[in-house]
């Protein structure tokens, strides 16, 4: 009994004399904040990658559909560039069209490149 109660006493001399080291009142925040700033990370290289990898693969399909179709549609594809070519005599009026229908996609292209603006300015402010 006199030996356990000495290995006791020991033992909180021991604990006593260790000195705990205290953690920071915010440790626990920190933490987190750090945890969370790693997994935002991870995923915006994973969006960014995922976007890379979807234009490869939208550009290597394209490229094969048009290797494909140009293959098996040569003598079409020839044959209506020249009827095009024909047909297109460029009068008064037919200037006027092509104007319209190329500023048509350059402002649907502008109007796209403002939405993208627009929707990353969003998610600044969130």
């Amino acid at each position: 009994m006199n030996l356990k109660k000495n290995n006791d006493q020991g033992l909180r001399k021991a604990i006593l004399a260790y000195k705990k080291e205290e953690l920071p009142h915010d440790f626990v925040f920190n933490t987190m904040s750090a945890i969370e700033q790693e997994a935002l990370k991870i995923e915006k290289r994973r969006k960014y990658y995922t976007i890379i990898f979807t234009v490869i693969i939208s550009i290597i399909l394209l490229s094969v559909f048009a290797f494909i179709t140009y293959n098996f549609c040569k003598e079409y594809i020839s044959e209506s560039i020249r009827l095009l070519k024909d047909t297109l005599s460029f009068d008064s009026a037919k200037p006027q069209y092509l104007m319209m229908i190329v500023s048509t996609f350059a402002l649907l292209m502008l109007d796209s490149y403002q939405q993208d603006k627009l929707n990353k300015w969003r998610n600044d402010q969130l």
